[in-house]
């Protein structure tokens, strides 16, 4: 019977750990964001990590506009969701469509690429505009955002 041999644990079985280093690049990365920030090297526009990490403890207890911060972090990624459902919903199939039937995408290719390269941001005016400042017009910049590269994908 052959006994299984495990090498002994060594400085440089440590060393070549992924994990280890890992390790080591994530505490030298907060040692140096702490001394820039005491150092002031970016000016007073750094907080030190423990200043972050106890703002962020009050935020997540702290009430904004009635509600803490993972209030708001459930709204935004629900604005997501829906909006790149949306897109999806008619981008995916009018891709396939234009990549198969080349009626449809002479039809509606010349509208596609006038709208193409206008950025997302651009839309944001003519949201408000169309739906107010409610959740309509925040979903429609994510539809508008998400569109293009669905259909582009698709």
């Amino acid at each position: 019977m052959i006994k299984d041999r495990e090498s002994p644990l060594t400085i440089l079985h440590i060393i070549r750990n992924e994990f280890f280093l890992y390790v080591v690049s994530f505490v030298a990365f907060l040692f140096l964001w702490d001394w820039v920030a005491k150092e002031q090297i970016l000016g007073k526009s750094l907080a030190p990590p423990y200043e972050v990490v106890k703002e962020l403890t009050r935020l997540t207890t702290v009430k904004l506009a009635g509600k803490d911060l993972w209030g708001h972090i459930w709204d935004s990624t629900s604005r997501v969701f829906i909006g790149f459902a949306i897109a999806s919903i008619f981008a995916v199939p009018l891709g396939l469509l234009m990549a198969l039937n080349r009626y449809i995408n002479a039809l509606f290719k010349p509208v596609f690429d006038i709208f193409k390269p206008m950025p997302p941001i651009a839309w944001i005016s003519i949201a408000i505009l169309w739906f107010g400042i409610e959740e309509a017009s925040k979903i429609f910049i994510i539809v508008i955002g998400a569109f293009v590269p669905c259909l582009l994908n698709s």
